[in-house]
């Protein structure tokens, strides 16, 4: 069909280069034309999806990947389907089974029940959970490759399976202090140090493992202590570091505490680091522009060039004239049709308020700086990749538009080269604060006019300049609403902020009416059995909202898919 129609042209478009590189006529060559070129251009299923570095280099791994993507999704399918609030299938049938039984293993063999009390077995099971939180701690790990669990997602593996090897190596612990103090009070120390030595065969020998052993321990607890969440945010340098730390305090005493088991794990993100490191070394080095918007909002960009990925994808950013030994996660707001990649980075923490204090202090506010990063990195759970959906809604909130502005600029791109959608809708909430107190005073440098919104509202929500009648008219297939929520009903700020309702037809005043958005979709005229991709990135109450519309507005003929962007890390 479209592949071989596809080769066909491709080959002539070559056969074509080679007669006019061997000094041949073109007159005696193949013409090309321009319905053929159209439609070799056109769009196909999973056409911005490649493998990692260098194999995306090479046309037969390519189609390899993407068969094996296609081959996933309809494996993965059915397993991530939300039920019981918001818990996938999968998770349900298989993740904390597992963590149930890996704890009750452990409780079983401290107690006795069911097997011999045994030091050795506890601290096995200890050091298990352990594998697999080094290898979810991967950005392209196993989960990845094998369910297309993205490191964003996997990362909750990782926390709950320390959790449960924190609680093995504590039970492991305490049993190994009751065990040697087997026979204390009736024999005395010969028999304390024999019944320690009966129960510690294969440990090394007296002190020196009881010592290894609850530095490990408190090296675990310490990772987990500030890794909960209001820790984390609140002091995510010192977490950061804390974490390389206590991670190199574990890997040492595990070796001499004889946990060689954790190893397994560990191996896995060493290779995962070593490949990123010399990944984002050899490809992607580059020097980007660094511009300070209003609202503390930092644009980075740089040249594409030959590195790819999908709308909504995030990378890894690292900044060596700040630091070479932080890497943090931005989402890209450009579309991988555009030859720039764009960021949009909210100051939120000391790395990002170093960053745009440096830039804010040259005097165009805007600087050219060497960057590392790595990625592409993200997976949706809904798949935008295929035919699946026709209909999208995307919902964002403040700086939560990035991800969403890709996504959304990339569906118009592919719709123009023939993909098949009939409706994408998309809503994104802005408080006014963010915009009033941020908006540049109105000068050639601030480029508005009455038909843009203010720069504090980047990223613009879609290319509008050129994509007019993609916007207008009740029968658009893209629809794209802003909503001001805590405006002012003045007339004269809206004027200082670049407001004009009547020029900005898709402005709106207030908090969007999510739940219309729903039953709009659900009363327009769709064949029984319709699926909706739902889309939405933003604070936790809004995504919130959206995952219980996504629940409560599903019906027999119409089912809303669901998938949140989350950058808990």
């Amino acid at each position: 069909g479209d592949d071989l129609a596809t080769k066909y042209v491709l080959f002539k478009i070559f056969f074509t280069g080679m007669m006019h590189e061997n000094g041949l006529p073109l007159a005696t060559a193949v013409s090309v034309s321009p319905g053929e070129r159209k439609a070799a251009n056109s769009w196909k299923p999973y056409e911005d999806s490649y493998p990692l570095r260098p194999l995306d280099e090479f046309p037969q791994t390519v189609e390899v990947w993407r068969e094996w993507l296609r081959f996933r999704w309809m494996l993965r399918w059915p397993f991530q389907q939300r039920v019981f609030c918001s818990f996938a299938l999968g998770e349900l049938l298989f993740f904390y089974p597992v963590v149930a039984i890996g704890v009750a293993a452990g409780v079983l063999a401290y107690l006795g029940i069911g097997v011999q009390k045994d030091i050795q077995l506890t601290g096995t099971l200890a050091s298990i959970p352990f594998v697999i939180t080094f290898a979810a701690a991967s950005h392209n790990s196993l989960f990845t490759f094998l369910m297309g669990i993205p490191f964003e997602r996997t990362i909750t593996y990782h926390r709950y399976s320390a959790y449960v090897g924190a609680v093995l190596g504590a039970l492991h612990g305490f049993l190994y202090e009751v065990e040697g103090c087997i026979g204390c009070e009736d024999g005395g120390e010969d028999e304390y140090e024999a019944g320690r030595d009966k129960g510690n065969k294969n440990e090394t020998d007296g002190d020196e493992a009881r010592a290894s052993g609850w530095i490990l321990q408190a090296a675990v607890f310490g990772l987990v202590a500030f890794s909960f969440s209001p820790i984390r945010r609140l002091f995510f340098e010192i977490f950061y570091r804390l974490h390389v730390i206590l991670f190199i305090v574990v890997i040492i005493f595990a070796l001499v505490h004889e946990a060689t088991i954790v190893y397994i794990g560990a191996g896995i993100w060493l290779l995962d680091f070593a490949y990123r490191s010399v990944a984002a070394a050899i490809w992607n080095e580059h020097k980007a522009t660094f511009t300070v918007l209003p609202a503390n909002v930092i644009k980075v960009t740089f040249p594409r060039g030959m590195w790819k990925y999908k709308g909504g994808q995030y990378l890894f950013l690292c900044v060596p004239s700040l630091s070479i030994f932080q890497w943090h996660p931005f989402s890209i707001s450009s579309s991988p049709a555009e030859d720039t990649v764009s960021l949009h980075i909210r100051v939120l923490g000391g790395w990002t308020r170093a960053l745009y204090n440096m830039i804010d202090k040259s005097t165009e506010k805007s600087m050219e700086l060497g960057i590392l990063f790595e990625g592409p990195h993200g997976e949706t759970t809904v798949n935008l990749d295929d035919h699946t959906y026709e209909h999208v809604i995307l919902i964002s909130g403040g700086i939560g538009i990035t991800p969403m502005h890709s996504i959304m600029n990339s569906l118009k791109e592919q719709y123009k080269r023939g993909r098949p959608l009939k409706k994408v809708c998309n809503v994104w909430t802005v408080r006014d604060r963010f915009m009033i107190n941020s908006v540049y005073s109105t000068n050639s440098k601030t480029n508005m006019s009455v038909n843009n919104l203010p720069m504090s509202f980047q990223p613009d929500i879609l290319h509008i300049d050129s994509d007019q009648e993609l916007l207008s008219g009740t029968d658009s297939i893209f629809k794209s609403r802003l909503y001001l929520t805590k405006l002012q009903r003045n007339k004269d700020e809206y004027l200082m902020a670049n407001i004009s309702k009547e020029m900005q037809p898709w402005l709106r005043y207030g908090r969007p009416d999510l739940k219309r958005i729903f039953q709009g979709f659900c009363r327009d005229s769709l064949p029984p059995r319709t699926r909706v991709a739902v889309l939405t990135c933003g604070p936790k109450g809004l995504v919130n909202a959206v995952e219980k519309l996504v629940r409560t507005q599903s019906n027999s003929r119409v089912t809303f898919d669901f998938h949140k962007e989350t950058f808990e890390f």
